[in-house]
């Protein structure tokens, strides 16, 4: 536990607090075989390079919603949301007529996903922007910070799934810094105040 400690001092704790929390539920006998069974599993996923599949996380992510049904949590599949982003982000227009090879074009390239989930509709709009920037000459790591702040914008209902799609996209660039993410978790169901949303 105390090198997980060490790694929340970096704060990656959407994913290690929770993990800390679980496994200090779980008896020292049996904790090992379970962490070592978890290195390994990591270590596959590594070598057949399927970390940063959208695929894998929201399989994952599905089978651990419980309450899917009543959420209506359906993940978007990577082909479905190929598909849509092709269509709406095309090498022939841009938004604002401004050209794909100026960085502040992609202030302009609003995505909303309301139920983003894993943010597979997100990282894939995401990623098409950044492939137009550079196939006109760009690099897509320069506005990464700028499209995080400003241009994809994430709400879910579940903490779990807003963290997993600000990670995803956040994972492109991971040593760029970034001071703003419109990536968030909204209210849902009866509220403290006695109201509803």
């Amino acid at each position: 536990m105390g090198e997980w400690k060490k790694i929340l001092k970096i704060n990656y704790w959407p994913i290690f607090d929770i993990a800390r929390r679980i496994l200090e539920h779980v008896p020292v006998a049996e904790s090992m075989p379970l962490i070592e069974r978890l290195a390994e599993t990591a270590d596959q996923l590594l070598k057949h390079e399927l970390m940063r599949s959208h695929d894998l996380t929201g399989a994952v992510f599905q089978r651990m919603i419980v309450d899917r049904k009543f959420l209506a949590a359906y993940y978007t599949t990577p082909s479905v949301s190929s598909f849509v982003a092709r269509l709406a982000i095309t090498p022939q227009q841009t938004p604002a007529n401004t050209s794909w090879d100026n960085r502040k074009t992609s202030r302009h390239c609003g995505w909303l996903d309301f139920a983003c989930g894993t943010g597979t509709l997100l990282t894939t709009a995401y990623q098409r922007i950044g492939q137009m920037h550079e196939l006109a000459g760009g690099d897509s790591e320069a506005i990464h910070a700028e499209m995080l702040a400003h241009a994809l914008v994430g709400c879910d209902v579940l903490p779990a799934a807003a963290h997993l799609t600000a990670s995803m996209i956040s994972g492109a660039h991971p040593t760029v810094k970034y001071e703003q993410s419109s990536i968030m978790t909204v209210a849902y169901g009866k509220q403290p105040d006695g109201g509803w949303r």
